[in-house]
């Protein structure tokens, strides 16, 4: 067997207080957020919602969103492929069967421009999908959303706030925290398995080596 670590996930402690937690965050940071949350009201009427039960006509909307987004056109939306798209409606059922379904909408003038799509359990909030709407890029839904999203961890008693996937730049201004993901591989005892196995151990080694040459 071989462990690898494949990612490292930031994360945000939300046991505390929501105003000192801000206040230990970039000044600069704090300022663009101001900015892009003024810049957003004064685009139109903004509401905020949070779906906890499997609703078609929301998954709808959901998916409209995901299909505006820039991940449509690079083929990695929520609907990019039939089978991404049965994949979070069969999600979306079971997790609200089980109450961990917890969708975000946000809307400007009452049209969906951005969506956090988690799963929350044990106290924790795990951000799996968030889109928006290519169109609005301007107005920063989707950070506004995000915001929102994490100060409503910290005043409703949640204890963590899951990034999920990549340390991208704009996670990381957030928290310095991150959950380091591993791989485990496990081979078979054949001889093709274990020269798998030791091309993928031993050639990144052979290859650090000739390059340091």
């Amino acid at each position: 067997f071989m462990c690898r670590e494949s990612m490292r996930s930031p994360y945000i402690r939300t046991d505390s207080d929501w105003d000192a937690f801000l206040k230990s965050t970039d000044v600069k940071f704090r300022k663009q957020l101001r900015n892009k949350k003024n810049k957003l009201s004064k685009a139109g009427k903004v509401t905020i919602e949070e779906h906890t039960t499997h609703s078609p006509a929301v998954l709808e909307e959901v998916f409209s969103v995901s299909a505006k987004s820039w991940k449509h056109r690079e083929g990695t939306s929520m609907v990019s492929t039939p089978e991404r798209r049965r994949f979070f409606e069969r999600l979306s059922s079971v997790a609200s069967r089980e109450g961990w379904l917890s969708i975000w909408l946000l809307r400007l003038d009452g049209r969906p421009i951005a969506l956090e799509y988690h799963l929350k359990h044990q106290g924790r909030t795990h951000g799996m999908r968030g889109d928006f709407d290519e169109a609005y890029r301007e107005v920063s839904p989707g950070s506004v959303l995000e915001a929102h999203i994490i100060e409503h961890c910290f005043t409703h008693e949640l204890k963590e706030y899951d990034f999920c996937g990549l340390d991208y730049r704009y996670k990381t201004k957030w928290t310095d925290l991150v959950h380091p993901t591993v791989n485990l591989l496990v081979y078979n005892e054949n001889f093709r398995s274990l020269s798998i196995y030791a091309m993928q151990k031993y050639l990144p080694l052979v290859k650090g080596i000739i390059e340091k040459k």
